[in-house]
């Protein structure tokens, strides 16, 4: 049977693309395929074919036919017509004149027959449609945001046809959004709509393809927006180079100590040599896209000394970077960053004798810890830090980044510590909040926090963490108290919601994935702890498990899946085992259903349609500080259909190759 979907507007311009979904009941009709014929290419999505539901695009600049799309079925079984419908997702004019959404389309219905010899009705992929126009795509190694030009989604320095194809490929879900590695769909791709004046600068408070409830989504409209560009129709955002793509032309050395405010721009490559201390008083602003080299011979870190400020605000387009020096990096080849703050700790440091709990900082004589709970260190947003941890003094690797006595007045969010040969976030006491945390390839526990953290019930939380465990890589998530006295006040008690951990798997080390120990307690909630190397949930100490048995920590409405095991077996202080799979706890043992959680170069933790991961939750506390409106456990929001709804992580953040970073 041939089904035919009919597209028309009023008056005279045609439409150039159209993207709807083709619902049917798979018991009276089956899918066979399309022909490959026409001028306009005619994508069809056959994942869910099965269940009845056909995503659909055609895109022809020029204007499509009445007819937008043939399809073909056989028919099983009468009254396949009853709920055999198209529906419209989104439909445009060459000039982005868009259409409603959810319009139902007319569909014709009759026999298949009269196609001309030899017609062949099969499955297409998009590499059969650019044979049949004669197109040969480049392909070259990129991760999403490695474009340079708005447009450019094959990053070959050319905007063609096949960048405009392979966006209408993505936005029906015929090809991975974040997966597909040598495309950048994410950034390059991503262009409609226009939200001009302004290509995505520091200063641009609506970047392009930014939707009005601040998403970003890849569908007809990019796909058309890059063909105009192709063919010399001249388009606002397609074709213009993305901010922070071209080469820094200057160099600097930065040492010693920052006693007065200064401004790094984003122009320049600044080599820390030594321990670079911003001094009480001071401010380091840091421009968007700005670089930063550790100077390995030196042991180059960055220290922000109590009473000193920062301003470092990157964005989605332009993330500070914080890096080592030279070509090879590797884990440990540079110190790292350390903030110190002036909030509560819940120990002091031998020989400091300040009136509130007072510690030495890591490799330096500076001291963090006081009495300003709502102490403010200041901004760091979009920032990526990798391949930190040389032991700044002592024998042990340092932390990618450590915040040591920070109050609830310091932000730190879309922050990525990656490759650190030490943790990855070292928390020591205070009660900074974190939010949008990816931690990718860390050596040491990806996220471990000491001392007190988010003890005396005023912030110390987290949500959005999102943790990928490399080979031999430690412990993802160690919350500790004080080992030397876990009983000690405040206690460590931070609340963590809508956390997603990818372990290395069995085999591939001993890192587990939730660990309390030495007096910690902790919430962990809205959660997905996955193929961890270890056991998924411990808990030692029994400090630690009389936090649980009192009903003072919490673990629960989380899955834990292919763990080894999913909870711990030992014999100690608390069976975990009969905890975690309480039913009153609402933990689950299942597949969440994530897409492609295991690709650490290009990794998509977004759970599919669906799926273990889109139920089950709970609403996260009213503090003003956590997203109480999440209805998905994990880091990241659940795909759409298509899979073309672009996850906050995607486009500023790297992974890596191989088993370890």
């Amino acid at each position: 049977m041939q089904v035919r979907v009919i597209g028309e507007v009023a008056g005279d311009e045609p439409l150039a693309a159209i993207q709807g979904v083709v619902h049917f009941d798979p018991r009276s009709l089956r899918y066979a395929g399309q022909p490959l014929s026409g001028t306009a290419y005619h994508l069809v999505n056959a994942e869910s074919a099965g269940a009845g539901v056909l995503p659909v695009i055609s895109l022809r600049l020029a204007g499509l036919e009445r007819v937008t799309v043939d399809l073909r079925f056989v028919i099983l079984a009468p009254g396949y017509a009853d709920q055999l419908r198209y529906e419209l997702a989104v439909a445009t004019t060459a000039r982005l004149l868009a259409f409603a959404r959810s319009t139902v389309l007319p569909l014709v219905e009759e026999p298949g027959a009269g196609d001309p010899v030899g017609t062949v009705v099969r499955q297409l992929s998009i590499e059969d449609w650019w044979h049949a126009f004669g197109l040969e795509p480049k392909v070259r190694v990129n991760i999403p945001g490695a474009g340079a030009i708005y447009g450019d989604a094959f990053t070959d320095g050319t905007i063609n046809v096949l960048d405009a194809s392979i966006i209408a490929n993505v936005a029906v879900g015929n090809r991975q959004l974040l997966t597909d590695a040598p495309r950048d769909n994410v950034i390059a791709g991503n262009v409609f709509p226009f939200n001009l004046p302004g290509l995505g600068e520091a200063n641009d408070p609506l970047p392009p393809g930014q939707e009005a409830d601040g998403s970003f989504n890849i569908n007809a409209l990019d796909a058309v927006v890059i063909a105009n560009e192709a063919v010399g129709n001249n388009q606002p955002i397609a074709g213009e180079a993305i901010p922070g793509r071209t080469p820094r032309p200057f160099q600097s050395v930065l040492s010693g100590l920052i006693a007065t405010s200064r401004t790094l721009t984003r122009d320049t490559v600044y080599e820390l040599q030594g321990n670079v201390i911003v001094g009480p008083g001071a401010t380091l602003t840091i421009q968007a896209g700005t670089r930063l080299e550790g100077d390995p011979s030196t042991r180059g870190a960055l220290v922000v000394a109590r009473a000193g400020n920062i301003d470092w605000q990157g964005t989605r387009l332009e993330p500070i970077l914080f890096t080592c020096k030279g070509v090879s990096k590797t884990p440990g080849c540079w110190g790292g960053v350390v903030l110190n703050g002036l909030a509560l700790l819940n120990n002091r440091d031998p020989g400091v004798t300040g009136f509130c709990p007072e510690k030495f900082s890591i490799g330096t004589t500076e001291l963090y810890g006081g009495c300003l709970v709502e102490d403010t260190t200041g901004v760091m947003r979009y920032v990526r830090i990798e391949y930190a941890g040389m032991s700044i003094s002592g024998p042990s690797a340092s932390p990618g980044l450590a915040l040591l006595g920070l109050g609830t007045g310091t932000v730190i969010e879309n922050v990525q510590v990656h490759g650190s040969l030490g943790d990855g976030v070292y928390l020591s006491g205070g009660n900074v909040d974190l939010r949008k945390l990816v931690l990718t390839g860390n050596l040491g526990a990806a996220l471990h926090w000491d001392h007190g953290w988010g003890g005396n019930a005023f912030g110390g939380s987290a949500q959005f963490l999102q943790i990928q465990v490399p080979q031999g890589g430690g412990d993802a998530i160690v919350g500790s108290n004080l080992a030397s006295a876990p009983n000690v006040g405040p206690r460590s008690e931070p609340d963590l919601y809508n956390v997603t951990v990818v372990g290395a798997g069995a085999g591939a080390g001993s890192g587990r994935g939730f660990v309390l120990q030495d007096g910690s307690s902790g919430t962990l909630r809205n959660a997905i702890i996955l193929q961890t190397a270890g056991s998924g949930f411990d808990v030692q100490g029994p400090e630690s498990c009389g936090q649980i048995s009192g009903g003072l920590a919490f673990l629960d409405h989380d899955i834990f899946f292919g763990n080894t095991p999913d909870f711990a077996t030992d014999a100690d202080c608390l069976d975990e085992v009969g905890y975690a799979t309480s039913p009153a706890l609402q933990n689950r043992v299942t597949s969440p259903g994530l897409n492609a959680p295991a690709n650490t170069l290009t990794p998509d933790t977004r759970p599919l349609p669906g799926s273990a991961a889109t139920t089950g939750t709970t609403v996260p506390p009213s503090n003003l500080f956590f997203d109480v409106t999440v209805t998905y456990l994990g880091a990241a929001e659940p795909a759409n259909t298509a899979g073309s709804n672009i996850p906050w992580y995607a486009g500023w953040t790297r992974g890596w190759s191989g088993p370890v970073p």
